[in-house]
C-alpha cells in the first residue's frame, strides 16, 4: 500500500509542476511566503510532540518518528 501512496504522491508533484510550473518560477517570494511558516510549524510540531514524549517518560525510541 505504501507504494500506491507513493506513487500517487509523486504523480501529484509531478502534474502540478507540469501544469503550473510557469506561475511557480515566476512567483518565487509567494512560494517562499508559503513555504517557510510551514517549514517553521513542522519543525515547531516536531519538537514539541518530542519534548512532550520524553517529558512523560517515553524511551527516545517511541518519542521519535520511526521508518
Amino acid at each position: 500500500m505504501a507504494v500506491v501512496f507513493l506513487m500517487a504522491l509523486l504523480s501529484t508533484l509531478v502534474l502540478l509542476f507540469g501544469f503550473q510550473g510557469e506561475q511557480i518560477l515566476s512567483q518565487p517570494l509567494i512560494i517562499a511566503m508559503l513555504a517557510v511558516p510551514i517549514l517553521i510549524q513542522v519543525y515547531f510540531n516536531s519538537g514539541l510532540a518530542y519534548l512532550l514524549n520524553r517529558s512523560t517518560g517515553e524511551t527516545h525510541s517511541v518519542a521519535v518518528p520511526q521508518r
